[in-house]
Order: C-alpha cells, then sequence, then structure tokens
C-alpha cells in the first residue's frame, strides 16, 4: 500500500510534515513525498518527488501525483491545496487526511505582503476552503485552538517532540529568547519592549 505526503508550500524538512507524518506512515506504508526542491535531508524511508516551478506550476504538479493510481491515502499540508485534493478524491475514491498546521484565516488577517484591504476577502477565502474540506476529507489539527474553525470535533495531533528526543537543558546564561519569524506581527516588538521594561536587564536574543 503507498501513501502520498503532499506539500506544495513548506520545506521538505518541515518537522511536522517529515517527521510526524512521514515517519509514522512509512511504519505502515511505503510513502511517496512530494514537495518543493531542496529534498529532505534524510532519506531511506520514502520516495521523494520534486514538485518542479512556481507556486502555480507546483499546485499542477501536486495535483498530478494525488491523481496517480496506486495509492491508499493522501495526507495534504497546504490550503491551497485542497481543491486539488477534492478533485482527486472525486477522480480516485482515494481518502484524503488534510493536516491543519494553523489558523489560516487568522493568519491571512496579518500577512505584510497582502494589501491589507484585500485581507478580509482571503481571510474568508480561507475559512471557506477548510469548510471545504470538512466535507470531504478526514481533518487533524496541530492545535486544539483551531477547533472553532469547523463545524465538528477534529483529532488533535499536537506538535509535541518525541519523548527522549531533546538534549538535556543548558545552564541559565541570564538572557531572553525569542525563536521564530522576527516580524511585528508575531510579537518581536512586544519581546523587545518587555525586556526593556525588566528592573533586572537581560539580553535578549533573536533567533528566526
Amino acid at each position: 500500500m503507498r501513501a502520498l505526503v503532499v506539500t506544495s508550500v513548506h520545506s521538505a524538512d518541515d518537522p511536522r510534515i517529515r517527521e510526524r507524518t512521514v515517519r509514522s506512515l512509512a511504519s505502515v506504508f511505503d510513502v511517496r513525498y512530494a514537495t518543493r526542491a531542496p529534498g529532505p535531508s534524510s532519506h531511506g524511508d520514502h520516495e521523494w518527488v520534486e514538485l518542479r516551478g512556481g507556486r502555480v506550476r507546483r499546485w499542477w504538479g501536486a495535483l498530478h501525483q494525488m491523481c496517480r493510481g496506486g495509492l491508499a491515502v493522501i495526507s495534504v499540508h497546504d490550503p491551497e491545496l485542497i481543491p486539488a485534493a477534492l478533485i482527486a478524491r472525486l477522480a480516485t475514491r482515494v481518502p484524503v487526511v488534510v493536516d491543519v498546521h494553523e489558523d489560516v484565516p487568522a493568519q491571512m488577517r496579518t500577512k505584510a505582503w497582502l494589501p491589507r484591504g484585500l485581507r478580509p476577502a482571503v481571510a474568508w477565502t480561507a475559512a471557506r476552503l477548510l469548510g471545504m474540506a470538512e466535507r470531504f476529507a478526514t481533518i487533524t489539527l496541530a492545535e486544539p485552538n483551531y477547533r472553532h474553525l469547523f463545524r465538528r470535533d477534529h483529532p488533535v495531533q499536537p506538535n509535541y517532540p518525541a519523548a527522549g528526543s531533546l538534549p538535556s537543558p543548558a545552564r541559565d546564561e541570564g538572557y531572553l529568547v525569542y525563536v521564530g519569524d522576527v516580524t511585528e506581527e508575531r510579537g518581536a516588538l512586544d519581546m523587545v519592549e518587555a525586556a526593556g521594561l525588566l528592573d533586572e536587564k537581560r539580553t535578549l536574543r533573536l533567533v528566526g
């Protein structure tokens, strides 16, 4: 039996997709993993397929992979691939799992590359896509806080690291750390302001 794991947006080494999804499915299925280049840094438990070109071309490449024969299940990780997954579901009758990594409608309202006037419409479209997915696919959530995006309850598979996979804690060097997208929307300026309000001044390290 073969499973297809597909993302046209995320990197091939995205931990939730590469480790939590591909590695888990590989214990039961032969896994075909379709992503943009560069490919995953570790191999051995899957067949990697490159989705070439820009975003639109990668979308068509993902649809092609979903419509190939011999699949037992399709695991989709991008909201923009939901229409392609619906086409594949109708064409092949293969079960589809849509993994929701974030609150996409809320995220669209903070995207700096989107003109401010378009953000509500794009957020509305994202919400409709998730509603569409709920009707034809199985939904899994990265956090329980995403349940409000759907009419029904869906299983949560949180992004917790595997037991024993973390190194021992480093000693306290007295500094603060911000890890993630270093943007105003994600709270980077708030972290700088908070560090400045401390009675005991500490170095702030921003990593991202």
